[in-house]
């Protein structure tokens, strides 16, 4: 079974032997197994939020402060964020617009240039909310009087530590991602493909 680094091969292979109308029937498997991945993803992230909202709603409801449902609704914020910006940018990458096996490297290529920018996001929503955690922090140390709290330089270092983590991550996986995307970008242009 072919693996998904093998696709850019693959399409190379039956371009070369054929027109690219007809679509290679082990192409349309990788492609809809790629469409299984994107609804296992939609999915656990749809687990996720919900798990997320559930804990902060259940912290807000131990506690009814102003504090805790200020905690709650940024995570509603941050949460319909995200799930706005994954709505968007997954939109017209289900299905390719035809059986062809240009439509098929088309939407591949399209899948990659949607990672590239989810990864882009990533980065930039962790930085934001790690900037209103660390800000929470300090305004409720300075509520308290100690607004250089034990509590915020912990914080602090646990965000910094998920942070780097979290751009290691995502350079590695666009790193993998843009050399997908630049031997899709060859494929299609031996076609002469409008997305070279």
């Amino acid at each position: 079974m072919p693996t998904t680094m093998d696709v850019p091969e693959l399409w190379s292979a039956a371009w070369q032997r054929s027109d690219p109308g007809p679509v290679d029937l082990d192409l349309k498997r990788i492609v809809d197994r790629d469409r299984l991945r994107l609804t296992l993803i939609v999915a656990s992230e749809v687990v996720v939020v919900v798990a997320l909202l559930g804990y902060a709603l259940r912290l807000m409801m131990r506690s009814p402060t102003i504090e805790s449902a200020l905690v709650f609704g940024a995570f509603v914020f941050f949460s319909l964020l995200a799930i706005a910006f994954n709505v968007w940018n997954r939109s017209g990458l289900w299905r390719a617009c035809a059986e062809t096996t240009a439509a098929y490297v088309a939407l591949s290529i399209d899948r990659c240039c949607a990672r590239l920018l989810a990864a882009r996001f990533a980065v930039a929503l962790a930085l934001l909310e790690s900037v209103f955690a660390l800000g929470w922090h300090f305004v409720t140390g300075w509520m308290i009087g100690d607004p250089l709290s034990d509590k915020l330089r912990d914080s602090f270092l646990i965000l910094l530590v998920v942070n780097l983590a979290v751009m290691v991550g995502m350079k590695l996986y666009t790193q993998k991602t843009r050399r997908e995307l630049e031997r899709l970008r060859r494929i299609s242009a031996q076609l002469g493909g409008a997305r070279a």
